[in-house]
């Protein structure tokens, strides 16, 4: 199990959060992490999205001159023969004093940006755009023990000025509702992280029906048999510098934390919401299929640093493969 030593001022607002509790649930201290309102990575006044060196991680949305080009052209295809100019922008979750569209002409009625801590408002007919926003968010690990049959929850505890990941001794209910409760003879201590509220916020955006129109995000996932099939491992890790990290209980508040989401689950609450002409494909299928006049047009004018962005967004050795799209449409009007 990890461990990790804390500051002084860390272990102050740690203990303020939790008090004496001696378990924490790893998706509270998740959110404490990243969230906190005084020590959360997310609240910090500095430089997280980018190829910078500053930064720790860079998205599709680093490629800031021809990504707008890309999302608009295919948020026109995916509504066709319904105009853009019917529909409300809606981005969710972009990175302080920065969002898709800004100064760029746009079809679309407005412009909306929600960021950390805002209200999720959505109009009545919207494009609910996001990059990266859900596996963002704090999420549950449990490991496997086959000694007990029995899945058990991982959490944290404060031991002086460590943090020590620990494992709860009561297995989870039969009657949880987690679907992997049917996961059984798997080898001890397989672990799974379980992007919990991911599926907690999608059930929350989607169960509005007061908004119809198309819901698009990029991100990486896997399914849920993928989930307990490959991963013994789970799948959280954390960004520093552009470093990739096993330790995910290190450096609180100074880097990025996330696990893969669970495609199948999601596409499930799509479902269950009216949402129809669901898909979710890879980053380089989609864009290929969407977005193709906006690529086949900055490969001819031959910018050869939009060219390597392109080449960077859709090969699959790079972002390509590495992102998925998952999309769908919600109205009364669709088949």
């Amino acid at each position: 199990m990890q461990t990790t030593i804390l500051r002084e001022e860390l272990v102050t607002s740690f203990v303020n959060r939790f008090k004496d509790v001696p378990f924490i649930p790893t998706d509270e201290y998740i959110d404490w992490a990243l969230y906190d309102p005084k020590i959360g990575y997310y609240r910090q006044q500095r430089q997280r999205v980018g190829k910078s060196s500053k930064a720790d991680f860079y998205t599709s949305f680093s490629f800031s001159k021809i990504w707008p080009t890309l999302i608009v052209e295919c948020c026109t295809q995916l509504l066709f023969p319904d105009s853009p100019a019917n529909y409300d922008f809606v981005e969710i979750a972009a990175e302080p004093s920065s969002s898709l569209l800004q100064d760029y002409p746009h079809p679309f009625s407005s412009n909306h940006v929600i960021r950390l801590g805002d209200k999720i408002d959505i109009p009545k007919k919207a494009i609910v755009y996001s990059n990266e926003w859900l596996d963002a968010l704090p999420f549950k690990r449990y490991s496997y023990s086959s000694g007990r049959n029995a899945w058990l929850e991982h959490g944290v505890a404060l031991q002086g000025q460590s943090i020590m990941e620990i494992r709860s001794e009561e297995p989870l209910e039969e009657s949880s509702h987690l679907p992997f409760q049917k996961y059984r003879n798997l080898p001890n201590r397989y672990i799974v992280d379980w992007p919990s509220k991911a599926l907690e916020a999608l059930t929350k955006l989607m169960s509005s029906k007061e908004w119809e129109g198309l819901f698009l995000t990029f991100d990486y996932g896997l399914n849920t048999d993928e989930l307990f099939q490959n991963r013994p491992n789970g799948t959280a890790r954390a960004y520093k510098n552009h470093e990739l990290r096993n330790d995910i209980f290190a450096f609180p508040g100074e880097q990025d934390v996330t696990c893969h989401l669970c495609w199948d689950q999601m596409v499930g609450i799509l479902e269950k919401e009216s949402f129809k002409n669901i898909a979710l494909s890879s980053q380089e299928s989609f864009l290929i299929h969407y977005a193709k006049k906006a690529l086949q047009t900055n490969v001819e004018q031959g910018n050869l640093a939009e060219i390597s962005a392109i080449k960077e967004l859709i090969h699959p050795q790079y972002m390509g493969q590495k992102f998925q799209v998952l999309h769908g449409l919600r109205g009364q009007n669709r088949d």
